[in-house]
C-alpha cells in the first residue's frame, strides 16, 4: 500500500523503477506512512483471525460482500439496474419481478461517474510527464 500510494504521490509509473531520496521525499514519505497506514487499518479492521477463508472480518464486511456478489448475480441475470434502485429489503426482488421493472425505468441511471473520473482524469495525469 505505501508504495502504490507514493507511486500516485510522485507520479511514478508501475513500470518504472522508484527511486526515492529520503532527503528531498522526506515530506511525501511522512504523508503517505499516515495514509498508507489508514487504507490498511481501515481494510483490515478487526481482521484478527487471518486463517478466515471467506475473507472478511466483520459482519459489516460480510454485508458487503454480500449486497455486491447479489449485485454481481443482477448484473450477469441483465438486471442490474434494479439494484440501483433503491435499497431492497427481503422480499423485494421478488415484488421487483413481479412488477416487471426494468433498467429504462430508472430515472436517473447508474453512469459510473466514479470509473469514467480515473479512466478519463486521473490517470491521464498519472501517464503524463
Amino acid at each position: 500500500m505505501f508504495e502504490r500510494q507514493l507511486r500516485v504521490k510522485l507520479k511514478v509509473p508501475l513500470e518504472q523503477e522508484l527511486q526515492l531520496d529520503p532527503h528531498e521525499h522526506a515530506e511525501h514519505i511522512e504523508k503517505v506512512k499516515k495514509t498508507a497506514w489508514l487504507t490498511t487499518y481501515r481494510t483490515m479492521r478487526g481482521h484478527v483471525d487471518m486463517t478466515n477463508p471467506l475473507g472478511f472480518a466483520m459482519t459489516k464486511d460480510l454485508a458487503y460482500l454480500k449486497g455486491w456478489l447479489a449485485d454481481k448475480q443482477l448484473r450477469a441475470a441483465g438486471y442490474g439496474g434494479i439494484n440501483e434502485m433503491a435499497v431492497i429489503q427481503s422480499g423485494g426482488l421478488q415484488m421487483l419481478a413481479r412488477l416487471g421493472v426494468e433498467a429504462t425505468d430508472m430515472p436517473y441511471p447508474n453512469r459510473e461517474v466514479v470509473k469514467r473520473y480515473v479512466f478519463e482524469v486521473l490517470l491521464p495525469r498519472l501517464e503524463a510527464p
